[in-house]
């Protein structure tokens, strides 16, 4: 249950004044006991705040018009102002720093590199050529088909039958033929001189008679002999029987028309029949030819067939051919046919392999009688395949003659085919060139020489090396195989070993496996004449004569690369700014400054010259203006240390603000003196270091980081709220904060407010959190839980924070921010269904005091009025006690309790007092204390208005009195 103390709340109290209604003197013995009306007052509190002494001299409560209906409310009212807080000196970067170096390492030598490329001398063989003159040779004919001669008749090798008259039957006796011829002529040649053969002559016998032996012999058409063409057939043949008797015709010559002859016997024969059937009676000569070869003739040749086979050896060369791809040449075939026959010629080269790995073949018609017949082949992309041991080009061919059908055509065996097989290069005088060689190369020098320019604005005389190195990187497209590569010695003449005074050589094989190396070069020195101030290398490559494999037609890339060469010591003449420093310093600071003016800042440049050298310095930073020129200054050092301070004050500073980092760029350079020959050591410098500090602005433009902008502690006291309104929860309270800001830029608000009740310790804290720029009135939420707990004072202290790095702006350190913070709550209170209202203990009685109420009232009532003006119904119950401490523990008595009334409303009622109850009124000393219940609907909470009033009021009165115990006891 919740008990609301309304600790003295303006309450009028009337106490203990009491009053008689009569005055009798009476016979104190016979006093009867009456009833006279005697009444005194007991409590009268009025609950309200509407008492013109509590808001009396407070301007900060007021009294407004609340609703419709002519209520009014009492409204707390308060202001209070945010002093003025300017951005001041809070515009500023950090300190930027940055030392650099300035040394002779700025005395270079550029990284430097040089490719060359080489390639193998033209690698050939000479033009080869082999002639073969094929003779016809034994020339075979067709065998001759059999062809008989016209018929010897019997009357003819016998004339005396002619004598012997028909039908006669005669013994004919032995006898010797008379020779007998007849023309004969060969279809297959018209002349032939025979080495070999045979001629079948058959003795077809078609006679009467036996025949004895026959001599047939061949003549010429004019009857001369032909040596060698007479044959013996051995008889007897008989009548209707053949013999056969052979011609060896090795060494005859035979014409196409000859005449045979034929002699011989007849052994006769008896009882002969002798008519014109017998006269005419016959024999004839069959003569069939086989194996016929001729060493001339005019005759129908058939297909001959010439075969040759052999090789043509490679001239006598270094160059060595297993297996190689031909770039340039040609195969000619030339041919000299003196033969009247045409011919057919089918050409086999296996040393020569084309593109697709197969033997050379070709095939070429050879027309009778024809010299400078032709046939030529590109043979680029063909192959030559041999044996290391024997360098020849193996061929074979085969020449078929075409068969002549039915002509005749003149031939000897000396007749001939003449052949020329030639391998060539591109033209008939070029050597065949190779586009791949595997076998042996000649060896062949292929040294090459260069030099690699020094770039450096010095001229450098000598220099020891402390860093860089030389690479060596050689790619062989010629051929990558151990065997055969070439090896390289390579030199560079003013690359000194420091050890041995000698010149850097690298010895290297031309195998890509172990390509590329890089050697140190520390530790070397570098010569030169100022005159030429170059590298010079010698390189030079001799091939071996091994077996390998060769890709003529590519190239071997040779790059030697010289890179970073950095010094110890230099001797030279220095004719560049040998000492220069273009770089920048990062702004390590979130602002991006587009502009900004500096309200002060320091410049200082400490320069420690350890060269010893006088030289002159040149400043510049190229984002500080002043009147439109760039910041820049020149200075001359000596030996030891110079300090050189530049005040920024004045300046703008001027960045691009398109970059992830804002830097100011700076230039230093430092002359040396460039008319002299000077030694200096590396590891000596001049040290430079920057520094800018205390870098104020009085106005930046930019994407700002954000500046914070202290609120100083605001802190207000809250002593106009009445002390009987402590208990009571204020339903609505407005705090505003109104902000007045020259700042063109975000202002990010992050403030705290916190009310403190000083006497019980109690706080409340309320943060807020605006962009005052975009809404410079803030709005607190939920400010009632500040003035809820009654607060003693209330202190608002935070931040602001100008700009933001995402929006553009300008701040200047003029610029400033203020406001004013004002309360405002209506005094109407929210109270729950079954809290208590209590209003603060009154004294009834003092201690030795009394209502002075006579002891012979025998009993009494009191009347109890409410005058209710809340908008809600109450139980009302009447406490007592001894004194208030009790009261405040609850050690207390109830004079009066369960009373219910209802809102807006006015009730009056008697209540009887026991006796009991009456010593309770009637003790001393005596405190009493009222307590109001809320009784609502639904017990939902209800709003008790400031200016709401209700009035309590109890009177006593007594019913009879014993006058007589009253007189005695006067």
């Amino acid at each position: 249950m919740k008990i609301y103390s309304l600790k003295d709340l303006l309450f009028v109290s009337l106490l203990a004044g009491y009053f008689f209604s009569c005055s009798i003197e009476p016979d104190t013995e016979k006093l009867p006991i009456i009833q006279p009306s005697l009444g005194f007052s007991v409590y009268q509190e009025a609950i309200t705040l509407n008492d013109v002494d509590i808001i009396t001299g407070d301007s900060s409560i007021t009294k407004e018009s609340y609703g419709g209906g002519g209520d009014s409310i009492f409204v707390f009212n308060k202001t209070v102002k945010i002093d003025k807080q300017e951005v001041g000196d809070k515009l500023s970067i950090d300190d930027i720093n940055k030392q650099f170096s300035q040394s002779v390492d700025n005395v270079t030598i550029e990284d430097t590199e040089v490719e060359e490329t080489i390639g193998f001398d033209p690698v050939g063989i000479a033009p080869i050529e082999n002639i073969v003159q094929s003779e016809v040779g034994i020339i075979s004919l067709d065998n001759i088909d059999p062809q008989s001669t016209d018929p010897y008749l019997f009357s003819a090798i016998y004339p005396s039958v002619n004598d012997i008259p028909d039908n006669s039957s005669v013994d004919i006796p032995s006898f010797d033929l008379e020779p007998v011829t007849n023309d004969f002529s060969f279809n297959d040649f018209s002349e032939a001189v025979f080495s070999t053969g045979s001629l079948a002559l058959t003795i077809i016998n078609d006679l009467v008679i036996p025949l004895g032996d026959v001599d047939v012999t061949l003549k010429n058409s004019d009857g001369t002999q032909i040596s060698g063409a007479t044959t013996t057939i051995a008889g007897p043949i008989n009548s209707g029987s053949q013999a056969t008797g052979f011609l060896d015709l090795s060494g005859v010559t035979l014409p196409g028309s000859v005449v045979i002859e034929v002699t011989g016997s007849s052994p006769g024969e008896n009882s002969v029949l002798i008519n014109d059937a017998a006269k005419n009676s016959s024999f004839s000569v069959q003569i069939i030819g086989s194996g016929l070869e001729v060493t001339s003739a005019t005759a129908k040749i058939p297909t001959q067939t010439i075969s040759e086979s052999g090789s043509i050896d490679l001239a006598a060369d270094s160059n060595k051919v297993v297996l190689a791809t031909i770039s340039g040449g040609n195969l000619v075939i030339e041919i000299d046919n003196y033969m009247a026959v045409t011919s057919e010629m089918s050409l086999s080269i296996p040393s020569l392999k084309t593109p697709d790995g197969n033997n050379f073949q070709t095939t070429i018609n050879i027309a009778g009688n024809t010299v400078d017949i032709i046939d030529q082949t590109n043979i680029s992309d063909y192959s030559l395949m041999m044996a290391i041991d024997d360098q020849s080009v193996y061929y074979n061919y085969t020449v078929l003659t075409m068969d002549t059908g039915d002509n005749l055509v003149t031939i000897t065996s000396n007749d001939s085919i003449v052949v020329s097989i030639k391998l060539i290069g591109a033209s008939e005088d070029e050597d065949i060139s190779f586009s791949y060689f595997g076998g042996m190369v000649t060896p062949q020098d292929l040294s090459f020489d260069g030099e690699i320019a020094i770039q450096s604005d010095s001229d450098i005389l000598e220099a020891t090396l402390n860093s860089g190195s030389l690479k060596i990187d050689i790619n062989n497209g010629v051929g990558n195989s151990i065997s055969g590569a070439p090896v390289a010695v390579i030199t560079i003449n003013e690359l000194i070993n420091s050890t041995t005074s000698e010149p850097i050589m690298v010895y290297a094989p031309m195998v890509n496996d172990v390509w590329p190396q890089t050697f140190d070069l520390s530790g070397y020195k570098i010569i030169l004449p100022q005159e030429d101030q170059n590298l010079h290398y010698d390189v030079d490559v001799q091939t071996e004569y091994e077996l390998g494999e060769y890709y003529l037609q590519d190239s071997i890339g040779v790059e030697i690369t010289v890179a970073g060469l950095s010094f110890s010591t230099v001797r030279g003449f220095f004719s560049q700014d040998a000492m220069s420093d273009s770089n920048s310093i990062a702004l390590d600071d979130s602002t991006v400054v587009h502009t900004a003016v500096l309200k002060s800042g320091n410049l200082a440049l400490s320069i420690d010259n350890s060269i010893g050298v006088v030289a002159e310095v040149f400043f510049q930073i190229d984002e500080f203006y002043k009147s439109g020129v760039s910041l820049d200054t020149t200075f001359t050092i000596s030996s030891g240390t110079s300090d050189i301070q530049i005040d920024l004050g004045g300046y703008s500073l001027v960045l691009p603000s398109n970059v992830d980092t804002q830097r100011v760029n700076y230039i230093s350079r430092i002359s040396l003196p460039s008319d002299q020959e000077m030694t200096l050591s590396l590891i000596d410098s001049i040290s430079i270091a920057v520094s800018m500090t205390n870098m104020v602005f009085s106005s930046v433009t930019g994407q700002i980081n954000p500046v914070t902008v202290t609120i100083e502690p605001v802190e207000q006291t809250i002593d106009a709220l009445p002390e009987e309104l402590d208990g009571f929860d204020f339903e609505s309270v407005e705090m505003v904060l109104d902000f007045t800001s020259s700042i063109d830029l975000p202002v990010y608000l992050d403030l705290s407010i916190t009310a403190y009740n000083d006497s019980n310790g109690d706080s409340v804290v309320k943060n807020v959190s605006q962009n005052i720029h975009a809404d410079p009135s803030v709005q607190i939420a939920g400010a009632s839980e500040l003035i809820n707990i009654r607060p003693d004072r209330i202190i608002a202290r935070g931040s602001a924070e100008v700009g933001n790095i995402d929006s553009v702006g300008t701040v200047s350190s003029e610029d400033s921010l203020s406001g004013v913070m004002s309360v405002r709550a209506p005094l109407m209170f929210i109270v729950d269904a079954g809290a208590v209202i209590s209003p603060a203990p009154a004294e009834l009685v003092k201690e030795g005091e009394s209502l002075d109420i006579p002891d012979d009232i025998m009993d009494i009532a009191i009347i109890l009025s409410i005058d209710n003006q809340w908008g809600f119904g109450a139980d009302l119950s009447v406490l007592m006690a001894p004194d208030s401490v009790s009261l405040a523990n609850g050690n207390v008595d109830t004079l009066i309790s369960g009373f219910t009334f209802n809102p807006d409303a006015s009730v009056t009622d008697t209540l009887s007092l026991d006796e009991e109850a009456f010593e309770l009124l009637n003790r001393s000393p005596n405190w009493i204390q009222p307590q109001v219940r809320i009784v609502s609907s639904g017990d939902q909470p209800v709003r008790f208005l400031s200016t709401d009033t209700l009035t309590i009021t109890i009177d006593g009165i007594s019913a009879s009195i014993d006058l007589s115990n009253l007189v005695s006891g006067d």
